[in-house]
């Protein structure tokens, strides 16, 4: 025989069974957390998912046509092109062969922009509108009234804005232009060029370089230049008149030191008005 359940005990039942079916329900329900990836598995996922591109690297051991890397004018000691805060313009070689310059005013109207030329008997030049009366030979600074030789010039550096006075001189205060001559070579090599033109125009340069000695250790090199212009002007009272004579010696020491020594002897006899800058269209 049951005994009837009282109605408190009865509404006890009731809770205890709804409360059972929700938490049946919420079971159901309930989506399951997903599991905490370890760093191994983290990994997998990101080498899936991202890209991985091959490093791209620029070299200059093989520059070809009219781009330069590296120069020293920067900071006086070789660096990339890229790595100096400065504006710099190298005019190589290539170039300076291609237009068969003869002048370092030939150089810098071709070669370079925002320099302009004041007279044309020196080298004297507006770099952002600042007058450089003086150019560099070498990273060293060159004063005379005459016009740079460039017959054993293989490269010309431009440098533009007050950076350039970093190189010793503060009339650089808008550029420098530094001219570097022929480095000896450890190939035997020579080389001559000839141009002729107008009014009995003649100009000869002839570099040759090759090794003078060698070891395990130490080895030595020379570069020696000749070179002679002559010829007539436009105006009748000018002429032409030069003679060059440069020479070139370096000894390396292992790998990691040399010494260079440049000399040239240049004699300009040429005859140019020195007022030409202010009659320029005349030809008498």
């Amino acid at each position: 025989m049951t005994s009837p359940i009282s109605p408190p005990g009865r509404f006890v039942l009731i809770c205890a069974a709804l409360t059972a079916a929700s938490v049946s329900l919420l079971a159901q329900t309930t989506p399951a957390k997903p599991a905490i990836p370890t760093p191994d598995t983290t990994t997998e996922m990101a080498d899936k998912d991202v890209m991985r591109l091959s490093p791209f690297v620029v070299k200059g051991e093989n520059e070809t046509g009219y781009s330069g890397q590296q120069t020293l004018i920067g900071s006086r000691t070789a660096k990339n092109l890229i790595d100096i805060p400065a504006n710099i313009t190298i005019i190589n070689k290539e170039l300076l062969d291609d237009l068969n310059v003869v002048n370092l005013t030939q150089a810098v109207r071709y070669g370079v922009s925002g320099v302009t030329q004041n007279t044309t008997i020196n080298d004297d030049f507006n770099i952002r509108g600042f007058r450089t009366e003086t150019a560099m030979r070498n990273g060293v600074t060159k004063s005379a009234n005459r016009a740079n030789p460039m017959y054993d010039v293989s490269r010309v550096e431009v440098i533009k804005g007050p950076a350039a006075m970093l190189l010793g001189n503060n009339s650089f205060l808008g550029g420098a232009i530094n001219l570097v001559s022929y480095e000896p070579s450890a190939i035997r090599s020579s080389e001559i060029k000839t141009t002729f033109s107008t009014d009995s125009y003649i100009r000869v340069a002839a570099n040759t370089s090759g090794p003078l000695y060698k070891t395990d250790d130490v080895s030595a090199n020379y570069r020696f230049t000749v070179g002679a212009l002559t010829g007539d002007r436009e105006k009748e009272v000018e002429d032409l008149k030069q003679k060059f004579i440069g020479a070139a010696f370096t000894v390396n020491f292992g790998a990691n030191s040399s010494l260079l020594v440049n000399a040239y002897y240049f004699k300009d006899d040429s005859y140019l008005y020195l007022n030409d800058f202010l009659d320029i269209t005349s030809t008498v």
